[in-house]
């Protein structure tokens, strides 16, 4: 597995590449420290997933989480003290597949990627450059022309 860490605080980024290492010895833990540096190493690491911490000292984390969004289905889990209802709501309108709230267990952190790892882009259509959520239960079929919208489980 490949991970992408884009996160300002060096205790807990050393936490967290400790924790895969244990978890997962063969992991390829990639770090950036700021924002604008971590999306820049998105595309040519090509990690499974990226986990990102909100509070990089160079930009918003919501934007660093939208920018990757617009331009690549990936899988994004934040790991964050931010923890109100209204930031969790925005974090997965922008497009995180999991956010999770500091101080965390750390069995419940890997359990959580490791599920967001095993349905990875599934959760994301491309469609013309632009990454889309979609249903992991349900598929949308639209017709040319139909009066109505077929839904067709899984």
């Amino acid at each position: 597995m490949r991970i992408a860490q884009i996160e300002d605080n060096p205790a807990v980024a050393e936490g967290v590449m400790l924790r895969f290492e244990v978890r997962w010895p063969d992991a390829c833990v990639s770090h950036a420290q700021l924002g604008e540096h971590g999306m820049k190493m998105i595309g040519p690491e090509n990690p499974d997933i990226v986990i990102l911490g909100l509070e990089v000292s160079d930009m918003d984390g919501f934007d660093v989480c939208a920018q990757i969004r617009r331009s690549s289905a990936i899988s994004i889990v934040v790991l964050t003290v931010r923890d109100t209802l209204e930031e969790i709501m925005k974090g997965s309108e922008l497009g995180a597949d999991d956010y999770m709230a500091s101080p965390f267990k750390p069995v419940e952190f890997l359990a959580r990627v490791s599920t967001v790892h095993s349905f990875g882009v599934s959760m994301w259509l491309m469609c013309n450059g632009l990454a889309w959520p979609f249903s992991r239960i349900m598929w949308l079929l639209i017709l040319p022309g139909a009066e109505y919208v077929k839904t067709v489980s899984l």
